[in-house]
């Protein structure tokens, strides 16, 4: 027992050096520790914000058979919803209040739908009749709809966000497996990540168009839509490319130190860039100036990093121990 209570101290201490780390940068502004926060290994978490109920959800390695649901007001996990083992990835209809969490369901994939309202699980969406490996998942918020990416057969389902049902396939003739996925829910294309290019879907005429990136990795996006501009990470050559949506014409290659992850604060016009370290690089995404970083002290990184633009709050994974460090965006 004093083995036990001793080990207890020790990581507490940990724990409270780590805020007081965070507290050193001017725009860290909390913490929210999630379940497994005593574990100091790990790749981090990975949040989603939901912009509907001011929560976050997120995939926690060590808690691998259930979505965590942190409150972005209280700052503390408010439920562990179980959805089968290991959780894929988490996506969310902020327009429905809607999450969809895949797992592993025998050899494929399924997806838990859960209602934000409840933070419980109210459907299931198995795999699709004939599918192989469906994987990536994103949301058009506006059709409703859920496209899960199938890269053994090079397209993706098509899935009514009500009825739970396939409406159809869209071509996605990516050459490697894994590419990220995210759609411009007012044009409805779906971008498509893949090893030297990147693939444009137009969920409406169900055509595909692949756009040669030469010598480049393309590997997270984020999209803003209200200039129909996309941003593709690339964290083997550290840039990010910056894409006409219009014409899907390179416009740009933003150089930070690093690049892990990629997001759009919609509503401040800001691009978020996680280093996969210590910080995160803002950017005006209309101009690409500079806008700012965040930055994290002594032995903790973050990864994926996610966003409610309702509140300019941006939410990341961090490592040791696990939790969600939340950083206030640029302002101006």
């Amino acid at each position: 027992m004093k083995n036990r209570a001793l080990l207890s101290a020790v990581l507490v201490v940990i724990f409270a050096a780590f805020l007081s780390s965070l507290a050193y940068s001017q725009q860290v502004v909390g913490h929210i520790p999630l379940k497994s926060s005593q574990k100091t290994g790990g790749l981090g978490s990975t949040p989603v914000a939901n912009p509907s109920n001011n929560e976050i959800y997120v995939e926690d390695p060590f808690d691998p058979n259930f979505v965590q649901a942190a409150s972005g007001t209280t700052r503390k996990v408010v439920a562990e919803i179980p959805v089968g083992t290991g959780p894929g990835q988490v996506v969310v209809n902020p327009n429905t209040n809607t999450v969809y969490a895949s797992y592993v369901s025998g050899p494929q994939l399924a997806i838990a739908v859960i209602d934000g309202a409840t933070d419980q699980v109210v459907a299931t969406i198995p795999p699709p009749p004939g599918s192989t490996c469906p994987a990536t998942m994103a949301v058009d918020i506006v059709a409703n709809q859920i496209i899960w990416t199938d890269f053994c057969w090079k397209w993706a389902y098509v899935i009514d966000g009500s009825t739970y049902q396939v409406l159809g396939t869209v071509p996605v003739p990516a050459t490697s497996a894994g590419g990220e996925s995210e759609v411009n829910s007012t044009t409805h294309m779906l971008y498509t990540g893949d090893q030297h290019q990147f693939i444009v879907t137009d969920l409406t005429n169900g055509t595909a168009t692949i756009v040669p990136l030469p010598n480049s990795w393309p590997g997270a996006i984020a999209i803003e839509e209200a200039i129909n501009r996309i941003f593709i990470g690339d964290n083997v050559l550290e840039q990010v490319y910056v894409i006409d949506g219009n014409t899907n014409a390179l416009i740009a290659t933003l150089k930070p130190p690093y690049v892990f992850d990629v997001k759009v604060n919609s509503k401040r016009h800001e691009l978020a860039v996680s280093d996969g370290g210590q910080n995160i690089y803002f950017y005006h995404d209309e101009d690409l100036t500079p806008d700012g970083q965040a930055t994290l002290t002594g032995n903790v990184k973050w990864l994926s990093l996610t966003v409610n633009p309702n509140n300019n709050r941006y939410y990341a994974g961090v490592y040791p121990p696990n939790a969600l460090a939340i950083v206030v965006g640029p302002t101006q």
